[in-house]
């Protein structure tokens, strides 16, 4: 099997064609491209007024809250100050503090990749909704929009409303061949202080090339479904998606 043949089953960068002891122009050029796009996905400023409108055009319940970042490069130098939410922001959250605590809680934030959100944000947020509605108590899912927030962030938000579980889908870290790629973590029981080792991520979402919103969503709702059915998420709970698909394929 020749690079051609094995380059149809990745992205990255194998076979490059050569000039004497270096690569091509044509290489180097598409890395510093693939780098700019990359570069360019952390900076993007994302619109969360506009995904709250095409939120709630799709029938869902939304609050925008505002993190202890107010830029993005005090995002990038104090990943900290992502984890926390203003104080008024906290007031408001206190105030929507329904009667009977949020079984599961959805929260979105740009991250790393404000592209990210913008390319997926809303699609995903609708079949997410869809999917989970059986673990939602309420008639509407309840989305908390939070700009230049960290995975940590799900934490603080879960906790204050006293959720079940949270669900946060936020921009991965940009990488070479994926600058706007999309990830999931879930949290049974949130709590200011958690360590990632209690979450579960559903990373690299980004098709065409990356996993589908069909295929995340999928692995989202056996998740979710087990966490609640066992009380944990984190290393202790494995994604077993794949088999759980091909028992419901048996059953039909």
């Amino acid at each position: 099997m020749n690079w051609n043949e094995l380059k149809q089953f990745t992205q990255a960068r194998i076979g490059l064609e050569r000039c004497g002891h270096s690569v091509s122009t044509r290489s180097q050029l598409e890395f510093q491209w693939a780098h700019a796009c990359a570069r360019d996905a952390v900076f993007e400023t994302w619109d969360a007024e506009a995904t709250e409108q095409e939120l709630g055009a799709a029938g869902m319940q939304t609050i925008r809250l505002e993190t202890q970042v107010s830029q993005r490069t005090d995002y990038l130098r104090r990943p900290d100050l992502g984890r926390k939410l203003k104080e008024d922001s906290e007031a408001l959250l206190q105030l929507k503090q329904p009667a009977v605590p949020h079984r599961l809680v959805f929260v979105m934030t740009d991250g790393l990749s404000p592209a990210a959100i913008r390319a997926h944000g809303a699609a995903l947020a609708t079949r997410l909704s869809q999917t989970l509605a059986d673990f939602i108590r309420g008639p509407k899912p309840l989305w908390i929009l939070a700009p230049f927030g960290r995975v940590a962030l799900s934490d603080a938000i879960g906790e204050k409303l006293k959720a079940e579980m949270v669900c946060m889908v936020l921009g991965e870290r940009p990488g070479l061949s994926s600058p706007n790629s999309a990830a999931l973590y879930l949290t049974y029981r949130p709590k200011v202080g958690n360590s990632d080792a209690l979450r579960n991520c559903i990373s690299n979402i980004h098709p065409p090339d990356g996993l589908s919103y069909a295929e995340a969503v999928h692995k989202a709702h056996f998740l979710v479904a087990e966490a609640f059915r066992r009380k944990y998420t984190g290393v202790e709970l494995k994604d077993e998606s794949a088999s759980f698909r091909a028992d419901l394929d048996d059953l039909n």
